[in-house]
């Protein structure tokens, strides 16, 4: 298992994820919700990153997409079949927990406290785009940083709420969008697209 995960490292091509996505079917996926997931000594440091001044945040204009008059802050972790940011060797623990084989890509969000809750409900939208087939076989995931009111909302009207140190899994064809927050300076959560 262990030099799976090094693969990642090592890793740029599309073959890999093609290859690995043989045999896993997520269509039917039901929404899954893990509270408290990692233990609190593999918790705190992925925080503790997130929330001070390690990770390098790169300002992005749009949310769902390019020039869709929202904003946010992201750190692009991994992407192109491979690590783009030290952010990457903080998530080893989490790797592991989910026993993931291949990796699309990974992205932490920030997104800046405002007057009142902003829903993006024009941007229900699939992480990964692409063949069905393929994109079935790949399973989003989402780690919360911090509590605040904010939530990721899905298509079919199920909220899942931000809670720090909470996990939701879901088959990478459910289409979602996210929000702002209104109780805390800024909402943190982290993107995972993988197998």
């Amino acid at each position: 298992y262990t030099s799976t995960l090094n693969s990642f490292k090592k890793s740029n091509t599309k073959k890999t994820l093609d290859k690995c996505c043989q045999g896993f079917y997520n269509a039917n996926m039901e929404i899954q919700v893990i509270d408290n997931y990692l233990s609190e000594d593999k918790f705190k440091p992925i925080y503790d990153h997130f929330m001070g001044v390690e990770s390098k945040w790169h300002w992005i204009d749009g949310v769902v997409t390019l020039g869709d008059g929202f904003n946010q802050f992201v750190d692009i972790i991994y992407d192109g079949f491979q690590p783009k940011s030290k952010s990457f060797d903080m998530l080893w623990s989490l790797y592991e927990r989910e026993q993931m084989v291949a990796l699309n890509r990974i992205k932490a969000n920030l997104s800046v406290r405002t007057p009142e809750l902003i829903v993006y409900d024009h941007g229900f939208h699939c992480d990964v785009r692409g063949d069905e087939s393929q994109v079935s076989r790949i399973t989003t995931g989402i780690l919360y940083i911090n509590t605040n009111n904010g939530y990721t909302l899905f298509e079919n009207g199920e909220k899942v709420e931000s809670v720090r140190n909470r996990f939701v899994r879901f088959s990478c064809n459910m289409k979602h969008t996210g929000t702002t927050c209104t109780d805390q300076d800024k909402r943190v959560l982290i993107n995972f697209n993988y197998v």
